[in-house]
């Protein structure tokens, strides 16, 4: 399971998030609610959703300190954090003008998302 997560949205049915998620043969947490479009995120539907990777538009060069930060400010990041039905995903840092581009930016993007999925396999 997979998130993408910008500005504190999630990216559901029907976004180019969704369609890289499939791309990388992951299930969109998001799009399992059946929800459409940009998503607000927040602490319930983060806890429900489980997801076990998390990719963070960050707007700096994207590393692991970034898109953590980013990451831990979501709404109720503390709350969660806390919570026994807690499973911290692994967070990776995506440059937000390649996740929201259609053009071959997405494709750079994709491409630098499936890198870092490698590096987290055994």
């Amino acid at each position: 399971r997979g998130l993408i997560i910008d500005g504190g949205s999630a990216q559901g049915l029907g976004t180019l998030a969704d369609e890289m998620l499939r791309r990388l043969h992951l299930t969109n947490s998001a799009r399992r609610t059946g929800l459409m479009g940009s998503v607000a995120l927040d602490a319930e539907r983060l806890l429900a959703w489980q997801p076990e990777v998390v990719f963070v538009a960050v707007s700096d060069v994207p590393d692991a300190k970034t898109a953590n930060a980013e990451f831990s400010s979501l709404p109720g990041y503390d709350l969660i954090r806390r919570s026994v039905a807690w499973t911290p995903p692994h967070v990776i840092g995506i440059a937000r003008r390649a996740l929201g581009a259609v053009s071959p930016l997405a494709v750079d993007a994709l491409e630098a998302m499936d890198k870092a999925l490698e590096q987290l396999e055994p």
